[in-house]
């Protein structure tokens, strides 16, 4: 799985644009079109739509957009990397050389600071306001008057003049010298001074990732006056500011010269806007002007000034970017009415209140003549002030998880499983206190401390007996003297009931996350999405269901889980008397609730960060509120939610440049993939089944299986779940539901493929089959996540990939343990312990603690950070920052020379102390782990060893055969062994059930991480290495990646011309021909960590960009399989077997018939073959037909058909195509014999007459890597270079299907394989 998509992306494609143009005007414009760029060749004409043909020869002209050249190399047609900027620039160029002027001499940068201070109505009282200006200046006025640029705008718009004209001049224009609006009009102390201004500014990123942004504004004041105003504008911390920059005038994508009037001015004094609308319009600004643009907005955080010797001062002013602000942030508090009344009788003695009590409690008293009413005190209800966010967590807690229920389920089965029996009226019981009972009991057996059968008899006075019995049946009158007494509150129902009124007054929390839900997913009163939530939460509090057993219940869209778990029960040793007796006091079952972080993040956003609580939006109609900083778990700059009514249903998104690189999608996490290269891990012992009840009938149901009847209804009803997942069944999973599920993980299989879910319906019982319930799974958004305009498709529910950060789920007493532990504090006072709130705890703490705990249940293996947008900087999002994946379309820089866009470069290293140990033993002592950071840095040190290290690297040891192969199968069993306990214990995790029911011998939480945390490490190695049925089985196989890769701290800088939108974390690459020889590799590439943007006084403007190194996910092992069972396979049969080519008899056995016609499909009437080729087919996919040549009219004399059906003229019959089909079999014999000079088995020989048979003899037997591997026995190599996937130059998704099933048939032998079978794809190849 890749992380790039959302996180490590490209930069943006007007970035690129403006880089490419940039380099077009620095260099020669004629030298890149006549071959700077490089050969276009036929691939590339296609793919680019070029006018014309591809017909290369001297003289011949190409047009490309509009641009018309001449080819002057006789060869191909030249190719650059933008044909639009640069084919058109090419030819403006020679039209209008001024760009060159523009770019390099002409434009400078202006800059310009406004501020968001607003002046009230009564500041003239304090003298603050000037004569002049009382009346005037209010609100924003002042404002307005002092946006700082060089120096300051005329409030009126235009130009301003030189030195003033006087007072009356200063009404109706603006000056730069002396202007009384500016305040620098001559005064007691000062004579006319200039307008205050910028003097220059620096922007850069703050934090070690480079998400946070900070600028240093530094401006002048010429006199005091001018700084009273500065300084309530510009150097009040926690006010806004925006700051915004860029080149005047610029070259804009298009090749024009144009003046920047970029401006959001107008939206930042309109009380319209808001912080979200305002950086949308700068990013819209940085789009339109092909990065000649860029701003921020942020709070004030520091200032100082400095007087000068003239009486003007040297101002300072720090920005910071609002995400700073989640640091500091915390939930408010809410007030909330408890189960408790306020007292309001009171009892007096000698005119003193000495005691009082509720209205409740007088009433039970017998309403006691010696209390009176106080008239003073309201009736209402007695009322709790609360931590918002700890209300709505608990409140989650006490709707779902009750305390009596809790209870209840961990005594089911135990001594304290007692209930009064109601129904039996058989003469049993004794009177008792001159009582008859009430109810009589059945006969019960031995439990608990009472060593003999009992009955249990309840009488009318609340009192419950023990009655025991002798062997016979009766008792006797001494037998009184061994009752034992009962109260009804002893029973276990009296105690589930009691505890769960404790939690009642949290019921209203739990209606506003309902409503929540519902208002962000924008689902409609009465809609049939509504009923089917409602069922779902019904289901979910419904009393009734809260004795079911193990399984899980979805509630609210599958954003809330309720699981019930069995651990293993707690026994109890007792000795009444002489009878050793063996209890039960733990029945081991617990009730886990699970939240999604998409759900916790809204709850955040919407219902602890402000003073009341949740808004009365959602529950009323109204506008929910903007959070001061919103946690997002959208790619960036998409928003999560909406205020649009609810009828108006679901919007759907900006999917515009605007808004990033790849459409809209919840950002990922990167679980790692299986390989077929890496050990097979057999867990069939460890399969879930369910049970479907139909028609009372139960039978079980195969998530995996597309032809069960229930998975292909749910197939047709809500997506493709045929699929297998291709997730790693153990590496990347959680191995601590207390902390943690991933959602790829088995245990949601039937949620997300089926919206089903399946639990054991109750849990006294001895039946523990696990039974279906309709679920509703959907993602939070107020905003459609799927859309297909051509197609007419809008979808907001299950089609994401579910490796999704914002789905992972959980478990709510972890929250809430840590949100409690680090929110409240006790304190004691005169000796009583009292619960305060902790003022000095942040949300931002509580979220890091919360991910670095993801981070442990998964043994280390994600790296889960909080992040802040930097182009929306209110946003911050959890990410996962391993590298992982190959991104396409990477800008190359090209420092030094004619193509340099860079005015300087240089490397260094930043490398702290946590990291410096890693580095150190990954070059002294390689072979000691193989764990991320220390490969990362092994890969980087290819080549190289230290003079010191004794030992040979195991990279560096050239092995016989026999040893490295006997190697690598120890490590395979080695992982195959550790695989199997990760496997059980997972299948028992994501069952729910703890107890070692296949007596495998069942490990705990801790050996499960520990063991966790090695199994990559020797996944690694093995993967590192060629697999056992390849010839160099065991060596080392050169630079292969892991799967994802530690950022390594050496550091690209360099600085530009002034550039917007080189974003933190964006991927670039550098040619590596400019980089030192060790550092020429085509897989490195440069995550950005830093960018400075510096604006001096000489209006000049640059940047500075850093990038860490990484290694990219190149050459990844595909090159055989390390399976044991296959291995001895092998072995068996032995290659020896291979058929020898004495026998021309030898043609396609029937198995490979009946694939090769499955393959090809039958069409009666012919059809282009492939599209727009010209070429025709028809019957299984024959060019030839009776000797002739398919044509669009024969054999069927008639117009072709779509894709061979429906043409005119006489279908051919199955039975002549089948001749044919033979006939041309014949040629492929022939060719065979003639080309290929090794020996074959069956299935080898097959596969490749099914692979000629397709992309023809030129494509595959004559001079092709295939052959050539061929026939130097390299079987596995030749296997994967039956790789042409794409004809006509478009890659064809059956062709990747029919490469996979003929590369698994020449390998395993596999005639009728599944996608589990499949290899991965490797090829590109095209014919025509």
């Amino acid at each position: 799985m890749s992380t790039i998509k959302g996180i490590f992306e490209p930069f943006q494609k007007y970035v690129r644009d403006q880089l490419s143009l940039r380099k077009l005007i620095m260099s020669n414009p004629k030298g890149m079109v006549d071959g700077v760029g490089g050969i276009l060749s036929k691939d590339d004409w296609a793919k680019h739509n070029f006018e014309g043909s591809y017909e290369p020869g001297e003289g011949t002209k190409v047009k490309m957009n509009g641009a018309t050249f001449t080819n002057p190399d006789y060869q191909d047609y030249l190719f650059a990397e933008s044909f639009d900027i640069e084919s058109q620039l090419g030819s403006r160029f020679r039209q209008n050389p001024e760009l060159f002027y523009t770019y390099t001499t002409e434009k400078q940068c202006i800059i310009r600071m406004m501020s968001g201070v607003d002046i009230k109505d009564i500041a003239h009282e304090n003298g603050f306001l000037e004569d002049h200006e009382i009346g005037k200046k209010k609100n924003e006025a002042l404002a307005r008057q002092f946006i700082l640029e060089s120096g300051t705008q005329y409030f009126g718009g235009g130009l301003r003049e030189g030195f003033t004209q006087g007072e009356e001049a200063d009404k109706t224009r603006g000056f730069s010298v002396g202007d009384k609006n500016v305040r620098a009009n001559s005064d007691n102390d000062f004579g006319a001074v200039p307008m205050p201004g910028i003097i220059d500014a620096e922007i850069r990123t703050k934090s070690s990732d480079g998400s946070l942004r900070e600028a240093k504004v530094n401006f002048r004041a010429h006199n005091r006056r001018q700084l009273a105003v500065l300084e309530v504008l510009y150097m009040r911390p926690g006010y806004v500011v925006s700051l915004e920059w860029g080149w005047n005038p610029f070259i804009n994508n298009d090749g024009e010269r144009v003046d920047n009037s970029f401006s959001i001015q107008n939206d930042f004094f309109s009380q319209e806007s808001t912080l979200e609308s305002m950086n949308k319009k700068i990013r819209e600004y940085k789009v339109e002007s092909g990065g000649n643009y860029d701003g921020f907005i942020g709070y004030i955080k520091n200032f100082s000034f400095k007087a000068r010797e003239d009486g003007g001062y040297d101002c300072t002013t720090e920005i910071i970017a609002h995400g700073e602000i989640l640091e500091s942030l915390k939930s408010t508090k809410k007030t909330v009415n408890t189960l408790g009344e306020i007292p309001r009788y009171i009892k007096r003695v000698d005119g003193e209140v000495v005691d009082s009590i509720t209205a409740t409690d007088f009433i039970l008293k017998g309403s006691p003549g010696e209390y009176t009413i106080d008239e003073t005190v309201e009736a209402q209800p007695e009322v709790e002030t609360i931590d918002a966010l700890l209300y709505y967590l608990r409140a989650i807690k006490n709707n779902l998880d009750k305390a009596g229920d809790a209870f209840y389920l961990k005594k089911i089965g135990t001594t304290e499983d007692l209930e009064i029996d109601q129904t039996d009226t058989t003469s049993t019981c004794p009177s008792y206190n001159n009582e008859s009972p009430l109810i009589n009991s059945e006969l019960q057996q031995q439990q608990g401390t009472v060593p003999y059968d009992f009955y249990i008899c309840s009488y009318e006075d609340g009192t419950t007996l023990f009655v025991p019995v002798a062997g016979d049946g009766s008792y006797t009158s001494g037998d009184l003297q061994s009752f034992t007494f009962i109260n009804e509150s002893d029973t276990l129902s009296y105690k589930r009931n009691a505890l769960n009124k404790l939690g009642e007054f949290y019921s209203d929390g739990f209606e506003d996350i309902i409503a929540l839900y519902k208002f962000i997913n924008k689902i409609k009163p009465g809609s049939d999405a509504e009923k089917l939530l409602n069922y779902e939460v019904a289901q979910g509090l419904s009393a009734e269901n809260e004795s079911a057993g193990q399984g899980i219940k979805s509630l609210l869209g599958g954003t809330i889980i309720k699981q019930v778990v069995k651990y293993p029960s707690v026994e109890s040793i007792t000795v009444p008397g002489q009878n050793q007796l063996s209890t039960t006091e733990d029945s081991g079952y617990r009730k886990n609730i699970y939240v999604r972080w998409d759900l916790l993040c809204q709850i955040m956003n919407h219902m602890s960060m402000f003073s009341e609580g949740l808004p009365p939006g959602v529950l009323e109609g109204n506008d929910l509120m903007e959070p001061l900083t919103e946690l997002t778990y959208m790619n960036p700059n998409q928003p999560t939610w909406s205020n649009t009514p609810v009828d108006k249903g679901p919007q759907i998104p900006d999917l515009s440049e605007v808004n990033g690189n790849s459409g809209r999608f919840y950002l990922p996490y990167a679980p790692p993939i299986s390989f077929p290269s890496e050990p097979k891990i057999d867990n069939t012992l460890f399969q879930p089944s369910y049970t479907q009840i139909v028609d009372g009938q139960k039978f079980t149901v195969d998530l995996d299986d597309p032809g069960d009847p229930t998975v292909r209804e749910a197939q047709n009803n809500y997506l493709d779940v045929s699929d297998k997942p291709i997730y790693h069944p153990i590496i990347g999973s959680s191995f601590d539901e207390r902390i943690c599920l991933m959602p790829h993980q088995s245990i949601f299989d039937s949620l997300v493929k089926m919206n089903r879910t399946y639990q054991d319906p109750d849990a006294t019982d001895s039946d523990d089959t696990r039974e279906d319930n309709p679920a509703f799974y959907q993602l939070l958004s107020s905003y459609i996540m799927f859309v297909d305009r051509e197609n007419g498709v809008y979808n907001n529910t299950d089609q994401t990939s579910r490796h999704s950060i914002g789905l992972i789920y959980f478990n709510l007493d972890f929250v809430l343990d840590v949100y409690e532990s680090m929110r409240l504090k006790k304190e004691v006072v005169n000796n009583s312990e009292y619960v305060t709130l902790n003022r000095d705890m942040s949300v931002f703490d509580f979220i890091k603690t919360l991910w670095d705990g993801v981070n442990d249940a998964t043994a280390g293996f994600y790296n889960f950070k909080l992040h802040t947008e930097h182009e929306r900087p209110g946003y911050v999002r959890i990410i996962d920052k391993r590298v992982s994946g190959a991104p396409s379309n990477l800008y190359e820089f090209n420092p030094q020379g004619l193509q340099s866009v860079t005015r300087e470069f240089f490397f260094d290293t930043t490398i702290d102390n946590d990291i410096a140990s890693t580095i150190s033993i990954a070059a002294q002592a390689p072979n000691v782990s193989q764990d991320l950071a220390s490969i990362s840095f092994k890969a980087f040190h290819k080549n190289i060893k230290s003079r010191f290290m004794h030992s040979s690297t195991e990279e560096d040891k050239v092995e016989s055969a026999t040893i490295a192969r006997d190697k690598l199968i120890e490590e395979v069993k080695k992982y195959k062994n550790a695989s199997t306990s990760l496997s059980y214990y997972l299948y028992k995790l994501n069952q729910g059930n703890f107890e070692d029911d296949l007596g495998l011998g069942l490990i705990g939480y801790s050996q499960a991480i520990m063991h966790a945390e090695e199994l990559p490490e020797i996944r690694n190695s093995i993967l590192r290495k060629y697999p056992l049925d390849h010839k160099n089985a065991g060596q080392w196989r050169g630079e292969t990646p892991a799967e994802s890769h530690e950022v390594i701290p050496l550091q690209f800088n360099a600085k530009l011309d002034g550039i917007s939108g080189i974003i933190p974390l964006q991927l670039f690459k550098v040619n590596k021909s400019k980089l030192p020889k060790g550092y020429e590799r085509d897989d490195l590439a440069f995550i950005v960590s830093s960018e400075t943007h510096k604006i001096t006084d000489g209006q000049d403007w640059t940047v500075d960009i850093s990038g860490q190194m990484v290694i990219l996910n190149k050459n990844y092992n595909y090159d055989g399989y390390n399976n044991l069972d296959n291995i001895r396979q092998v072995e068996e049969i032995s290659r020896s077997n291979r058929l020898d080519w004495l026998e021309d008899s030898w043609e396609l056995s029937g198995q490979g018939i009946a694939l090769l016609k499955t393959l090809e499909g039958f069409r009666p009437y012919t059809y282009e073959d492939p599209p727009d080729s010209g070429n025709y087919s028809v019957g299984y996919g024959t060019q030839t037909w009776e000797g002739d040549s398919v044509s669009s009219s024969y054999p069927n004399s008639g117009t072709p058909g779509t894709n061979g059906l429906n043409g005119t003229g006489s279908p051919v019959t199955e039975t002549i195509a089948s001749q044919e089909l033979q006939s041309h079999l014949k040629t492929i014999y022939e060719d065979i014999r003639k080309y290929v000079t090794v020996p074959l088995t069956e299935n080898e020989y097959d596969s490749i007459v099914l692979y000629v048979y397709n992309v023809g003899r030129g494509n595959s037997l004559i001079g092709t890597n295939f052959i050539s591997e061929l026939n130097q026995g390299n079987y596995a190599e030749a296997a994967k270079e039956m790789d042409i996937i794409c004809s006509g130059g478009v890659v064809n998704d059956g062709l990747i299907e029919r490469r996979a099933k003929e590369q698994a048939l020449f390998t395993n032998g596999l005639y009728l394989a599944s996608e589990n079978d499949y290899p991965p794809r490797r090829g590109t190849g095209c014919f025509y």
